[in-house]
C-alpha cells in the first residue's frame, strides 16, 4: 500500500470519512490538482484545526500538573498519561510516520501533510501552511515561531496543487525563519534565526539573511563567545539561582552562563526550566500585580523598585539569565532566550525574538545521544545579546545571538551582531 493509500485509509478509520469523500483529497495527496473548495477537503482542515487546539490544551494542561507538587515533579503514571495523550495527537495528525517528533503546543498542520522520518523536536509555535506536502528525515530539529510554506496556494483554473517541501536528516531551523514552496532543505545544514529561505539550501550549508543566503559550509562548529556578564552580575545570578534552588547552583547552569556546552536534559536544570515554564503561564491568568511582580523577581535579575510593564504570552528560556537595569516596557507575544542584559528606559515591541540560545553547528554536537555515564543528553549552547540604554526594539523584529544594540531597530527587521539585515 502506498503512502497515498494509507492516509485515505487513515481517514476512514479514524475520522469516519466516506470513500466518496475523499475523491478531491486523494487528488491533493498525490499532488494533482485538486477543488480548494471541496466539502470533505475543507472538513479534513477543520478537523486538523481541532486536533492542533486539543495538542496545545494537552501540553498546558501537563504544565498546570507541576504546579501541584512544590518541585515541580510529576509521577512516572502522569508523565505517561501525558506523553501518550501528545503521541495519540501526533499521530492521527501525521499517519506516515517513524519514531514520533516530539512537539510543543501551538503546532499547526492537516492531517497527512506531515511525513515523518523519525526522531527530531519541534518547538512551539511551527505552523505548516496548507501549501505544501512535507517530508521531515530523521533528526531534524525546528525552533520556535517557523513557518513552513508560503501562505497563498497554487491555483488554476480554479484548481489548487500543494507544493513540496523536504526536510533532509539532521537539518537545524532556527527561530523566527520562514521558508518558501517546493524547498529542500539539505542534509545536516543550519538555517540561521530570523532567515527567509526562497529556494534550495545544500547540505551541510550554514544560510543566514532575507533572503538566506549561504555564508560557509559546516566544517566545524561556530566560533565560542565569552559571556557579557561582569562578576558582580554572576555573583547576583549565582545568589538568585541558589536561592530558588534549594541551595544548589549546577554546573550546567555555570556552563550555560559561561556560554560553554551544556546538557539541557541535566536532571539539575530540570526543576529551574519546568518553573521558568510555568511562572511564564502563570503571567497569562488573571493575577494581582503582587503577583505579577513576584513573577518578574524569580524571571529576572535586576534593581527594586524598577517598573516593569509586560503584555501577554511573554516566553522566557529560562529564569536568572537576563538582567534588566532600569525600566523597561515589553509588548505581547516576545520570547527572550540566552543570556542578556537590557539597559533601563528600553522598549521591546510585540512580537519581538531576541534568541541567543541554540546549538552546535555541527549536527553530531547538537543531537539526542545516549551514553552509559550521562544517560540521554543534548547539547546546547547560550549566546549573549545586549540592548542599550533607550533602545526601542520594533515590532516583529528578530536579533540573532551574539548581538549588540545601540540604536532603535525599525520594525519586521533582522538584527545580526551589530547591524540590521536589509532585505
Amino acid at each position: 500500500m502506498n503512502n497515498v493509500e494509507k492516509k485515505l485509509k487513515h481517514l476512514k478509520k479514524h475520522f469516519n470519512f466516506k470513500k466518496d469523500e475523499l475523491l478531491e483529497i486523494k487528488k491533493m495527496y498525490s499532488n494533482d490538482f485538486f477543488n480548494p473548495n471541496d466539502e470533505s477537503y475543507l472538513k479534513l482542515l477543520q478537523i486538523s484545526k481541532n486536533l492542533c487546539e486539543t495538542y496545545t490544551k494537552i501540553c498546558l494542561e501537563e504544565r498546570k500538573t507541576w504546579r501541584k507538587n512544590k518541585h515541580l515533579k510529576s509521577s512516572i503514571f502522569t508523565y505517561l498519561k501525558f506523553y501518550f495523550k501528545k503521541n495519540h495527537i501526533l499521530k492521527l495528525l501525521m499517519p506516515i510516520h517513524g519514531m514520533i517528533l516530539y512537539s510543543e503546543e501551538n503546532l499547526n498542520l492537516f492531517i497527512g501533510q506531515v511525513d515523518c522520518k523519525g526522531y527530531g523536536y519541534i518547538n512551539r509555535n511551527v505552523t505548516f501552511t496548507p501549501t505544501n506536502l512535507v517530508s521531515i528525515e530523521k533528526g531534524n530539529v525546528f525552533a520556535f515561531d517557523i513557518e513552513i510554506g508560503s501562505d497563498k496556494l497554487k491555483i488554476e483554473n480554479n484548481l489548487a496543487k500543494l507544493g513540496k517541501i523536504t526536510f533532509d536528516k539532521k537539518s537545524w531551523i532556527g527561530a523566527g525563519c520562514k521558508l518558501g514552496d517546493n524547498i529542500t532543505v539539505g542534509k545536516e545544514s543550519v538555517l540561521g534565526c530570523g532567515a527567509t529561505l526562497i529556494s534550495d539550501l545544500k547540505e551541510k550549508s550554514l544560510a543566514v539573511g532575507r533572503p538566506a543566503k549561504i555564508i560557509r559550509n559546516i566544517e566545524k562548529s561556530g566560533t565560542k563567545h565569552k559571556t557579557i556578564f561582569t562578576e558582580t552580575q554572576m555573583n547576583m545570578i549565582y545568589n538568585h539561582i541558589k536561592n530558588l534552588n534549594y541551595g544548589k547552583f549546577p554546573k550546567e547552569f555555570d556552563n550555560m552562563l559561561n556560554c560553554n556546552d551544556f546538557n539541557t536534559m541535566a536532571g539539575s536544570l530540570k526543576y529551574l526550566f519546568r518553573l521558568t515554564k510555568v511562572l511564564c503561564d502563570e503571567l497569562n491568568e488573571d493575577i494581582s500585580d503582587k503577583r505579577r511582580n513576584e513573577i518578574y523577581d524569580i524571571l529576572f535579575i535586576k534593581p527594586k523598585n524598577i517598573k516593569i510593564k509586560i503584555g501577554k504570552n511573554l516566553h522566557v528560556d529560562m529564569l536568572g539569565t537576563i538582567i534588566i537595569n532600569g525600566d523597561i516596557i515589553i509588548g505581547d507575544n516576545v520570547s527572550l532566550g540566552g543570556n542578556i542584559v537590557i539597559e533601563g528606559n528600553t522598549v521591546i515591541n510585540s512580537g519581538s525574538i531576541l534568541h541567543a540560545s541554540g546549538h552546535s553547528l555541527l549536527a553530531k554536537e547538537r543531537l539526542m545521544s545516549f551514553s552509559l555515564k550521562k544517560g540521554f543528553y543534548e547539547n546546547s549552547i547560550y549566546g549573549c545579546i545586549f540592548i542599550g540604554k533607550g533602545c526601542n526594539v520594533g515590532e516583529n523584529v528578530i536579533v540573532a545571538p551574539n548581538s549588540f544594540i545601540n540604536s532603535d531597530i525599525p520594525n519586521n527587521k533582522l538584527f545580526v551582531k551589530d547591524k540590521i539585515i536589509t532585505e
